[in-house]
């Protein structure tokens, strides 16, 4: 540490809010301009980077992406902390993987799909660590982001066979929403799709309660969903006529929202 550049510090203790391996053009948007003028600018990352792969505190974990060692993440834990960094660097974390979720989500259907499915692949300690960090704790801004994050992600742990993984963190989402909200009624309208997926027989209850709960706090586009999440359900349970009646409300509701891919 005594022999790294103060730039090289400073990315040195942001770098240890990364999980796994990380892409250097993510970190950038992480690390950079914490606190401009910044010791560690922007246009400087990849040279900095490059600095400490020198000195062996990150090492190449193939392709482009890199690590850091366990002791080494831990030591630069500590002097995040020490420099009273931590909380915007993992806040920016938490930001950042919203941001990939959301346009993978947005461009679920659009040329490169398998390309950014295995981006998120490459990111899923990340991920992991984003959503953890956000439904830990009483910052109810940072909850709400880690929900969105949380229901943002909802193609990619069907996309990567991850749905009971998607279902747990689902499960912590209404853990930390245990009022009427936007944020609770999305949660169990995921949870009951990515259930009905894999044979829960609550997923029936689990849409009914969301399409209950998205009305009274006025969500509409969660109300559609919701629907829609009940016609599944019914339909798997084998009560066609009824999902059949439900598929009417869910085909109107998404109709007048415009709403081009629900499942997103």
């Amino acid at each position: 540490h005594g022999l790294c550049t103060d730039a090289e510090k400073a990315a040195w203790r942001r770098l240890s809010v990364f999980a796994g391996t990380f892409d250097p053009a993510v970190a950038r948007d992480v690390i950079a301009a914490l606190h401009p003028p910044d010791d560690l600018p922007p246009e400087r990352t990849d040279e900095v980077l490059l600095g400490l792969v020198d000195k062996s505190v990150v090492l190449p974990a193939g392709g482009d992406r890199y690590r850091l060692l366990d002791s080494v993440r831990e030591y630069g834990a500590e002097r995040l902390a020490e420099a009273g960094e931590e909380t915007e660097c993992r806040e920016r974390h938490l930001t950042k993987y919203l941001s990939l979720a959301r346009e993978f989500s947005r461009r679920l259907v659009a040329d490169g799909q398998s390309e950014r499915l295995s981006q998120l692949r490459a990111e899923h300690a990340n991920i992991r660590g984003a959503l953890e960090y956000g439904l830990t704790g009483a910052c109810a801004v940072r909850a709400a982001a880690a929900a969105k994050l949380a229901a943002s992600l909802f193609s990619y742990w069907v996309m990567s066979g991850s749905n009971r993984e998607g279902m747990r963190w689902q499960d912590k989402v209404l853990d930390r929403f245990r009022e009427p909200s936007r944020e609770r009624a999305s949660a169990l309208a995921n949870l009951s799709l990515l259930g009905t997926a894999v044979g829960v027989a609550e997923a029936v209850g689990q849409a009914n309660e969301a399409i209950a709960m998205a009305a009274r706090v006025g969500d509409e586009r969660t109300l559609a969903r919701a629907y829609l999440a009940l016609q599944f359900a019914l339909a798997t349970a084998g009560r066609y006529q009824e999902a059949l009646e439900v598929a009417k409300h869910a085909r109107r509701r998404l109709e007048s929202l415009g709403a081009d891919h629900a499942l997103r």
